[in-house]
């Protein structure tokens, strides 16, 4: 580690804001790649083997983000039938996975080299950017919601497909007070077929 210029703030002193940027870009990432995952093998029933092959290759080629979001959610929107409760769970989770990418945008694409010139902008606790704080805590919350979101994206994803006796969406997800949850399926039994 280099010695501050004098008259300028240590650098160690913003690791804390650094380590909660960190975090949250790493746990919506993983978020994303979740979805990259989860097109790959919704192609495999769908598609003869040069399609699922070609399909593959534009998703990997597949850059931005936002079209990553969009993506998975139409390609879903299109295979995958669902209730309106579950239509709405999607949707609910669409507009998280959204909101998030916005929030990892204003951080992503700041000027870093400008926040740390000026330290009124950028310190131990938190940053500012575009009229917005970023505390270290908030930072960690948005780092936490990132890390629900990858679980539930997955429960969207592993609920859309398998046998007959397996967990379908709505009995994987939940509303309540407006935001999708995770249900336990420690007593989950597969619906008896009717005689």
């Amino acid at each position: 580690m280099s010695t501050p210029e004098p008259g300028k703030p240590d650098p160690a002193e913003f690791d804390p804001i650094y380590r909660a940027i960190g975090r949250f870009m790493v746990e919506f990432s993983q978020v994303v790649e979740h979805m990259r995952a989860a097109l790959h093998a919704l192609s495999m029933g769908h598609a003869t083997n040069d399609m699922q092959r070609a399909w593959r290759a534009a998703i990997t080629a597949v850059r931005s983000t936002a079209t990553m979001i969009d993506m998975f959610f139409a390609v879903h929107t299109i295979l995958v039938p669902v209730s309106d409760d579950e239509k709405h769970i999607r949707d609910l989770i669409y507009q998280d996975v959204k909101r998030l990418n916005s929030q990892r945008n204003r951080i992503a694409h700041a000027g870093w080299y400008g926040l740390a010139a000026v330290r009124e902008t950028l310190g131990k606790e938190g940053v500012k950017i575009q009229d917005e704080e970023f505390t270290v805590a908030k930072l960690e919350s948005l780092a936490d919601q990132a890390d629900e979101v990858r679980r539930v994206v997955w429960a969207l994803y592993s609920g859309s497909h398998g046998p007959a006796d397996w967990p379908r969406i709505g009995d994987r997800l939940g509303v309540e007070d407006g935001r999708v949850v995770r249900k336990d399926l420690t007593d989950w039994k597969p619906p008896q077929a009717a005689d």
